[in-house]
């Protein structure tokens, strides 16, 4: 669990939905990931600890983290992929949109969160949204990389995905971000 200063990122992840009005979260883990499932749990021992000590702050911290989202882990036993993981999910998910943040990516806007931006674009048009940026030239291969048509609107219709394109045949400098809204599968 990567902390930025004392927060883990997948904390940071997870405030970004709620601040987005999510209140469902489906987390996809693996072999030893039981810490960033307990992390959203209640320590109660620990609570208690921590306020006869005098630490009711620390304490009251880690319970509202245990009561940010209604929490459902799905295991993914064999790390095949970010596809493998939403369809190790679908159960949960069940037959609605979905949004899908990935821990390696953080955006940092507390007054309009990415992915609540991602799910208004998904309400007006009913197609799936995925967070895009500009990446200096020569980085392209880097990144999962999208081309397409620019609307009235200011958004990217996607024409075309490549992953990690070879050096010099990127489409495009529109790298996908972690953010992405999804219609059911």
């Amino acid at each position: 669990m990567l902390p930025i200063v004392d927060v883990p990122t997948i904390q940071l992840v997870v405030e970004e939905a709620v601040r987005a009005g999510i209140t469902d979260v489906v987390m996809v883990t693996g072999r030893n990931k039981v810490a960033l499932v307990d992390h959203f749990d209640h320590a109660y021992e620990l609570e208690h600890t921590l306020r006869s000590r005098g630490k009711a702050d620390v304490a009251d911290a880690m319970e509202r983290i245990s009561e940010m989202v209604r929490l459902i882990t799905v295991r993914q036993k064999t790390p095949l992929g970010l596809g493998h993981a939403v369809l190790c999910a679908r159960e949960a998910i069940g037959a609605e949109p979905f949004a899908l943040l990935l821990g390696d990516d953080l955006i940092d806007n507390d007054d309009d969160p990415g992915i609540g931006q991602l799910a208004r674009v998904y309400e007006e048009t009913g197609a799936g949204a995925i967070a895009i940026m500009e990446v200096p030239p020569g980085r392209e291969h880097m990144y999962g990389i999208v081309a397409g048509d620019w609307d009235d609107a200011g958004r990217l219709r996607i024409r075309q995905m490549v992953e990690k394109p070879k050096a010099g045949t990127a489409p495009s400098r529109w790298a996908i971000v972690g953010r992405y809204v999804l219609p059911p599968a």
